[in-house]
């Protein structure tokens, strides 16, 4: 941002008993557009093969969007480039992407991630979510949910894996992305001037609690 100090934070931990992340977190800095893109890609399963899966999906995802390439045309190429599952018989990761030009504009594009939220002095701000169906060969009935709105100081966007959100399913039927929000903003009100970091690291940590023994999934989240 040109007026404004944009801090990114991020916290990560491996699904209990591995040792490799099955989500990956990848930002970068286009300096002359003033322009900031984070992307969390998720893979499927865990361990190293998942990190395969997620680091060649936020690195492709990374490179499309900052060549402005199309949703349609980004998708098409990191998927056909995807390693295909024996099972599944598809190459499958899951990305958010944000795109942060300057105090200008601030763009998301989700696929099969929760949906991020943006909190603006405590409050919840509903995002006017656009969905656009897929014709990729494999990936036909699903979509890619598009959304973007104009930052104010003081504003505050968390993105997070399904890690967080579907922690404790079947003991914690309270938590799921409305959970989520609920303890982000219960930590604000407690905490209102914690650090970005902190607070990922907060949620990370009450997701592996949900979760009772330790992490069912790989758990990332990201705040701006």
């Amino acid at each position: 941002m040109s007026s404004c100090f944009v801090e990114i934070g991020h916290h990560q931990k491996a699904k209990a008993g591995e040792h490799s992340y099955g989500d990956v977190i990848l930002k970068r800095f286009i300096r002359e557009e003033n322009r900031r893109l984070v992307v969390l890609s998720d893979g499927m399963g865990s361990g190293i093969k998942a990190n395969v899966l997620a680091s060649l999906t936020a690195s492709m995802a990374l490179n499309f969007v900052s060549e402005r390439k199309s949703i349609a045309e980004a998708f098409e190429r990191i998927f056909n480039i995807l390693p295909e599952c024996s099972v599944r018989k598809m190459g499958y990761a899951t990305f958010t992407i944000i795109d942060m030009l300057g105090d200008s504009r601030v763009s998301l594009i989700v696929y099969d991630n929760p949906l991020p939220f943006l909190l603006r002095q405590g409050e919840i701000v509903e995002l006017d979510w656009q969905s656009t169906e897929l014709a990729t060969k494999g990936y036909c009935g699903r979509s890619v949910s598009t959304a973007s709105f104009k930052p104010l100081s003081g504003d505050r966007l968390f993105a997070f894996s399904d890690g967080i959100s579907q922690s404790g399913l079947g003991r914690t039927s309270e938590w799921g992305r409305a959970g989520a929000i609920d303890y982000t903003r219960r930590a604000l009100r407690e905490c209102p001037g914690i650090v970005a970091r902190d607070l990922s690291e907060k949620l990370v940590n009450k997701a592996e609690l949900n979760d009772k023994i330790g992490l069912k999934d790989d758990a990332s989240h990201i705040t701006i």
